[in-house]
């Protein structure tokens, strides 16, 4: 079962079992519950995490709320972190938002977004900002073709467009590369 359908499951799952204990057998209009809101669930204070094949941990995503909209199948996220990779070489993704078509396996992030590494390289902490990013959760890949700025130690990169491999810890800018480098005090 790859990570795609694994996801899938459990949120699945978790809404059956919340739609269970809310309706318990009762009649509902088709289109709004008891209390006013539309259809679809709505799970707070969520933390879901993929597997590969051995049982490992690949990643975790926690979510403040995470919201289904059955009239367009997608699901809305918000206040996201998505930690990858082992304790080693650790990734975490930040953003205020983030939207899952229905059978995807993409998360598409918006607001705030952070990419943040404390083991790319031999700089110390590594930060990417953007103002959008999509995510390939199965993949371990994120690009953007929006402006980046890569902060790494003393120096920093800003440009247009990029991909980041979390698995491999590669991370290239498209265009417009331009950066500064500041020598270490001596």
């Amino acid at each position: 079962m790859n990570g795609r359908t694994a996801l899938g499951l459990l949120i699945f799952g978790i809404a059956a079992v919340i739609s269970f204990l809310i309706n318990r057998g009762d009649d509902v209009d088709g289109s709004r519950d008891e209390a006013g809101l539309p259809e679809g669930y709505y799970l707070k204070g969520v933390a879901l995490t993929g597997t590969d094949a051995m049982g490992a941990i690949k990643y975790t995503l926690h979510a403040r709320e995470i919201t289904h909209d059955p009239a367009e199948g997608g699901i809305a996220l918000e206040d996201i972190a998505l930690d990858y990779g082992s304790s080693e070489a650790p990734w975490t993704v930040r953003a205020d938002r983030g939207r899952m078509p229905g059978t995807s396996n993409e998360i598409s992030l918006s607001g705030n977004v952070a990419v943040e590494s404390d083991h790319l390289n031999k700089s110390g902490h590594t930060m990417i900002t953007s103002n959008s990013l999509l995510v390939s959760i199965d993949n371990q890949t994120a690009t953007t073709q929006d402006a980046v700025r890569i902060t790494v130690g003393r120096g920093s990169l800003q440009g247009r467009g990029m991909e980041v491999d979390f698995a491999n810890e590669q991370v290239s800018i498209l265009s417009d590369v331009k950066g500064s480098f500041d020598p270490p005090p001596q």
